[in-house]
């Protein structure tokens, strides 16, 4: 047994933990798990239930962030709404990793009570220069921070009318993403279910502090209020636990999908009108006059429950399905309407332990066996107090056809106990989840928050004759994105895979994509596809879009250049052109040796690519002077 720091010091059949050479297992499920005790990780503890603060019980949550920029993911932990004992501050925690050995620093300045009651934490990348800003939330605060070239902090609840009931919301979801395609980012936030404060002063009513917010990045650079009418479309007064953004009918534009806790569950009597439904905001096309359009996630009934997580699955045999956890039978809609349950026999309901009701919270997909199917992690807890081990964390491996197989203690996951609830009596629940691998060594790690107590870390073992997982990281160039919007394929082919959607209770995944297969091609939210070889390495590998597009205008021609070999020799295009008056209309592009050219008139500001008739290139560009 060798001294080691990384994999690599070890011989080919053993691991490097602790910096000691291990023996590789192999694994009878095809993964195996292993918990980790680093401090002050491990240490960090918080409380959510209290009948003081009569919360929602949705427990706190997190956040992966690269804040300085050094490829390795800093882990944001935040608090609950109990001021019980012993009760960490909301931290963001430095990513100091020396090879396979974690190490863990508490940032002094975003370490402390004064932050609030803050829940999660989301990255994004204004400047799309690989230094990422964070936002966070919790109860009456939504914050940036931005940490170069200089430090800078606001509290966008400001930007709000003093007599805004939102001012009261109970943050803790978020998208970001170019909402209005203008090339900048914006900034989309799920209010959720609270009470009166431990004070017992008296709140507008709930579903005006439920309503969501909308903020789009303005001109300089800075957060602003969207136009109202937008604000209103988008409001959705319901209790949004989890937002998921995808492109769901492959138009192009990126759908939302809103995870609403109606306080229901499948087969459930439903007062249609008293709760909101689950709900997806369908982007419009730039030709039509509305920007978003609401569906409701699922037919009639079907589209209530108490919604908590999502994560986008490719079923073998049926293709790509939305998985909803839930209170009771987990869903699995279809994309597109009708948005019908896909979810009876294939193993993935589990709606009861015995005769208990299951609580289903965060869901994370990824091949976690390495059979080449999405597989999903879901994490299970009660609403209150537990005192026998009913609800436990479960991995679901799908098996060839599309049915999947449970797996908890077999493959090491820590089942829940009450040391780490850190209570007399009642055991550790789980609530947020994410993955990641924090020490680049190849093999993921899980990271799970509770209800009450302890945060918990657990590690893939690393197995025999196993490539290691890599970490790709995105650089986008047309259309920005900070971790929505792309998919990847392996070298060898097969389906296109979406990992990235977020759709976590209360916790901000990050912006790298890890893939199993070690070589492939991501496409970026603007349809470029560019390939990548990892050469059996864990990364993090940057691959990066370029400038691909090109636009000339002289008078009144327009010529398009593409260096796309993505796309066939004879794709069709037609653009969305934008005049000064505000006005959108459909114009012809015809096919070039070097892309397609069209034909504009004066005053002529803005266009939009469609690729043949379907396929929007989600970015306006502008065409106002000659010689772009």
């Amino acid at each position: 047994m060798g001294e080691c720091l990384i994999h690599r010091d070890c011989t080919t059949n053993e691991r490097c933990r602790d910096q000691r050479c291990l023996e590789r297992p192999t694994p009878a499920h095809g993964i195996l798990f292993e918990r980790r005790e680093v401090a002050p990780f491990n240490q960090h503890s918080s409380f959510d239930s209290s009948p003081a603060d009569r919360g929602a019980a949705n427990g706190w949550g997190g956040g992966l962030v690269d804040v300085d920029g050094d490829g390795l993911q800093d882990v944001f932990l935040g608090r609950g709404l109990s001021d019980a004992q012993p009760s960490s501050p909301p931290c963001l925690y430095r990513n100091r990793a020396r090879g396979t050995e974690l190490v863990f620093e508490a940032e002094p300045s975003l370490c402390h009570q004064d932050l609030g009651k803050v829940f999660a934490a989301y990255g994004l990348d204004l400047e799309g220069d690989g230094l990422e800003e964070m936002i966070l939330l919790g109860r009456e605060t939504i914050q940036f921070h931005r940490f170069a070239p200089q430090r800078e902090q606001a509290e966008l609840r400001t930007l709000l009318e003093p007599d805004d009931p939102r001012h009261y919301c109970e943050a803790g979801a978020a998208l970001i993403f170019d909402m209005d395609h203008d090339g900048d980012l914006d900034l989309y936030v799920g209010c959720q279910m609270r009470a009166e404060g431990a004070g017992g002063r008296p709140l507008p009513p709930i579903d005006q502090i439920m309503a969501n917010l909308t903020f789009l990045q303005g001109p300089a650079g800075a957060f602003e209020r969207a136009p109202a009418d937008l604000d209103r479309l988008l409001a959705n007064p319901g209790s949004t636990l989890a937002l998921a953004g995808a492109d769901l009918n492959d138009d192009g534009l990126l759908d939302m999908v809103l995870l609403n806790d109606a306080g229901t569950y499948l087969g459930a009597p439903v007062q249609l009108g008293e709760f909101e439904p689950g709900r997806v905001f369908m982007a419009c096309s730039p030709l039509e006059d509305c920007r978003y359009r609401p569906e409701d996630l699922g037919e009639g009934a079907e589209a209530y429950g108490s919604f908590m997580g999502a994560a986008l699955l490719h079923i073998d045999g049926i293709g790509e399905h939305l998985f909803v956890s839930d209170l009771g039978p987990n869903r699995l809609f279809a994309l597109e309407q009708p948005r019908r349950d896909q979810g009876p026999d294939r193993g993935l309901r589990l709606a009861y332990s015995g005769e208990t009701m299951l609580y289903a919270w965060s869901a994370l997909n990824e091949d976690f066996d390495r059979n080449g199917l999405d597989d999903v992690f879901v994490t299970h807890g009660a609403l209150g107090p537990e005192f026998e081990s009913v609800h436990e964390d479960l991995l679901l491996l799908q098996q060839p056809g599309g049915t999947f197989v449970a797996m908890g203690a077999e493959v090491g996951l820590v089942q829940h106990n009450r040391e780490d609830a850190q209570q007399d009596g009642p055991l550790w629940s789980a609530r947020g989840a994410a993955k990641v691998d924090l020490d680049h060594d190849g093999a993921l790690d899980l990271i799970t928050v509770p209800l009450n107590g302890l945060s918990i870390l657990q590690s893939e073992v690393s197995a025999q004759g196993a490539l290691p997982r890599c970490s790709v990281k995105p650089r986008p160039s047309l259309v920005p994105s900070s971790g929505l919007g792309y998919r990847v394929r392996a070298l060898a082919g097969g389906p296109w895979r979406r990992r990235d959607v977020q759709g976590e209770l209360r916790f901000g995944l990050p912006h790298v994509i890890m893939v199993s297969e070690g070589a492939g091609t991501l496409r970026f939210p603007s349809g470029a596809e560019r390939d990548f070889d990892c050469e059996g390495q864990p990364g993090p590998v940057e691959v990066e879009e370029g400038d691909w597009l090109v636009l000339n205008r002289v008078e009144d021609r327009l010529e398009v250049v593409m260096d796309s070999p993505w796309w066939p020799a004879e794709t069709m295009w037609d653009l969305a052109v934008a005049s000064r008056d505000g006005l959108v209309r459909s114009v012809a592009c015809r096919s070039t040796a070097s892309g397609c050219s069209a034909t504009l008139l004066p005053d002529d500001e803005r266009v939009m690519l469609r690729r043949d008739g379907t396929a929007w290139i989600p970015r306006w560009l502008s065409v106002s002077g000659e010689g772009l």
